[in-house]
């Protein structure tokens, strides 16, 4: 394929003006590693104590987070506090903040 000049594409210049050829050293190379071509994919197995560690780590912190709700008033709004803790209602921006803490968390964890 050639373009308005007449070079095929491989020898089109880059953006500081030179040209390169296709086996040429490209800036790139030097970031990303040679291509290697023809190579297994390998995956990294977690180990089963590790596993169990994340897996209990996410219900202890979800246990902390939405066991409590019910019991406390962590998950209410106080404006009046005249009124006891399980007959107030719900917030939701308290609702959201542990929905994304758990999620995260949960994210990290596993990552």
């Amino acid at each position: 394929m050639d373009d308005s000049s007449g070079r095929t594409i491989e020898h089109v210049a880059d953006n500081d003006g030179r040209t390169r050829h296709p086996d040429e050293h490209h800036p790139a190379a030097t970031i990303f590693g040679p291509k290697k071509e023809g190579l297994p994919v390998t995956f990294v197995l977690v180990s089963v104590p590790r596993l169990a560690f994340a897996i209990v780590a996410i219900h202890i912190a979800f246990g902390l987070v939405w066991g409590s709700a019910k019991r406390t008033g962590i998950m209410k709004d106080n404006l009046v506090p005249q009124i006891e803790p399980r007959r107030q209602t719900y917030s939701l921006t308290r609702w959201q903040m542990a929905f994304w803490f758990t999620l995260i968390f949960a994210s990290y964890v596993f990552l």
